[in-house]
């Protein structure tokens, strides 16, 4: 669930301000 969120983020941003959250995304 969490991963869901950050990956709704990074697609709203840019899946770069969360990589080193998240990984390569």
């Amino acid at each position: 669930m969490i991963n869901n969120i950050y990956r709704d983020i990074a697609d709203r941003t840019d899946g770069d301000i969360y990589i080193g959250v998240v990984g390569p995304v």
